[in-house]
């Protein structure tokens, strides 16, 4: 391959993924942020929660009160739900639905590390 060939490969490839981010990332634009939430901005959201969760978590809930907000992490962003309503409707989702084993392997990036192991999900 010639280096203009995988120029193009390269280019089509980032294309793609960048693509594929933001369709992803489409998904979360309807929540309200707290901090910036532009694609490079929420960078410094994430840093900024680093050294202020606390504050920024107090900020999100005194703004959205009886709702939802969300924080940037570095990977990702971190939905947090607010308000008796909201908490009782999650309360009642099934396990089979929504599972802490399968919430901690997301966030940690590893498999459980407890004295239970976690179901493997397909």
């Amino acid at each position: 391959m010639d280096s203009i060939t995988i120029c193009l490969l390269l280019s089509a490839l980032t294309v793609l993924a960048v693509g594929v981010n933001r369709r992803r990332r489409s998904k979360l634009d309807a929540i309200p942020s707290v901090g910036p939430s532009g694609h490079l901005s929420s960078y410094y959201g994430a840093a900024r929660f680093i050294l202020h969760a606390k504050a920024m978590i107090q900020e999100g809930y005194d703004q959205y009160k009886d709702g939802f907000f969300k924080v940037p992490m570095m990977n990702r962003w971190v939905v947090v739900i607010t308000g008796p309503r909201l908490l009782e409707e999650l309360r009642k989702i099934p396990d089979e639905r929504l599972s802490f084993d399968h919430a901690i392997r997301d966030v940690c990036g590893c498999q459980c590390f407890l004295s239970f192991s976690c179901p493997q999900s397909h």
